[in-house]
């Protein structure tokens, strides 16, 4: 098992404080395994193995615990007096699972994590019920230096890879950890991003929404995704559909975008005016879980490059704990808008400036920008800023970047 560091080091301050501690994120994103490695890390400190109670219901062994009732049952013959710690992988498979954490948490002599792959988990009775008492941790596919880390470990070379190379393929399989886990090639990978599409769509949405209309649901999940890094709202998004001959109401579309960002599949970015002050409610931006979404489901194509840099680069800030934004500025646009304390970066993402027109579209709108760092990031390894203000990166050279 790959450690992955990031994560450990945010969770692990947290080890024996009185909060449920609770990881969220897509399937297959690594949450399982990174409980797994919560438990290592008790371990190292020494805790008895018998102090940790371990269950992922998932697996076959715990398929039967569906509901509340059944999880009591189970405690009452399992848990001793040396239990300390409680795993729950992907609890939302239990019904009524809120009033089993919201007990354990009680007793106050339990530290308790769970997983879950959707969102609502908390929006529910945890939510409501033990406010200020849980603190969650998402949980996203591999950054880039991440990818590196994986492919690093899994040859056992302790050369520096060619971020070049590495970047191509991380380009085309994306971040879910199973790929490089599993050494698979582009045709390979995007049956594996599929089925995990897939199966999300059948578990996450189909099953738990009751949603009857599938074929209505994926050609809005398209609809996302050739829009990507682009606004628009959800009448766009039913003039598309009519213009297919294929009639849905706005209320079904806001319901079924929201069931999407619940399963994590995309995540919704707000603009924000930078005159005016304040986050804006309308033509929001959308970017996918991971960019091998968009192979898998749309296919390969040298028309999606722009779009998937520009959610590579939303991702990692992200990751690097930035709040992000879209930029509005009178009639123009700043790709992002990132925010940490006092820190403020404006970062503008392109695949090449290769024409006058490109960089004035990109360097014009940060040019306005009277506080902050103002980046572009581009595949060019050297290019001449006509804004000395501006900072021109290599984006791979950013993405691999230590941070201070």
């Amino acid at each position: 098992m790959i450690k992955r560091p990031h994560y450990i080091e945010k969770i692990s301050p947290f080890i024996d404080k009185p909060l449920i501690k609770v990881l969220t994120g897509i399937r297959r994103c690594g949450k399982s395994s990174i409980l797994q490695m919560l438990r290592d890390e008790l371990l190292a400190r020494k805790v008895p193995p018998a102090s940790v109670f371990h269950i992922n219901f998932e697996l076959l062994d715990y398929l039967h615990i569906d509901t509340a009732a059944k999880l009591a049952e189970h405690f009452k013959k399992n848990l001793t007096a040396q239990t300390r710690y409680i795993l729950f992988d992907e609890i939302q498979n239990v019904a009524g699972w809120e009033l089993i954490v919201n007990a354990l948490h009680a007793e106050n002599k339990y530290d308790i994590y769970i997983t879950g792959s959707n969102s609502s988990l908390l929006s529910g009775e945890l939510a409501t019920r033990i406010a200020g008492r849980y603190i969650a941790f998402h949980i996203a596919p591999l950054t880039f230096s991440e990818h590196l880390l994986f492919r690093k470990e899994l040859s056992g070379s302790t050369a520096v890879a060619d971020t070049t190379i590495e970047f191509e393929r991380y380009l085309q399989l994306g971040g879910f950890p199973v790929i490089p886990s599993t050494g698979v090639n582009a045709e390979q990978g995007d049956k594996i991003i599929g089925d995990i599409y897939n199966s999300i769509i059948l578990r996450d949405l189909v099953e738990r929404k009751k949603i009857r209309t599938t074929d209505q649901l994926n050609r809005i999940v398209r609809f996302v995704l050739e829009n990507l890094g682009n606004t628009f709202s959800a009448k766009s998004i039913s003039d598309y559909l009519k213009s297919q001959n294929r009639k849905i109401n706005i209320e079904t579309i806001y319901s079924y975008m929201s069931a999407l960002e619940e399963a994590f599949i995309i995540s919704r970015v707000n603009r924000y005016d930078i005159k005016g002050k304040e986050v804006l409610k309308t033509f929001e931006k959308f970017y996918v879980a991971d960019h091998s979404i968009v192979s898998a489901i749309l296919g390969r194509s040298p028309a999606h490059i722009s779009a998937i840099l520009e959610n590579i680069v939303y991702h990692e800030l992200v990751f690097r704990g930035y709040e992000v934004h879209i930029g509005k500025l009178a009639d123009t646009e700043i790709d992002f808008v990132a925010t940490s304390g006092v820190e403020k970066k404006y970062i503008q993402v392109a695949f090449k400036l290769d024409s006058p027109k490109t960089v004035g579209r990109e360097f014009a709108p940060l040019s306005k920008m009277k506080d902050g760092e103002k980046i572009v990031l581009t595949l060019e390894n050297s290019f001449v800023s006509p804004d000395n203000t501006i900072t021109h990166h290599n984006l791979i050279k950013w993405l691999t970047a230590k941070q201070q």
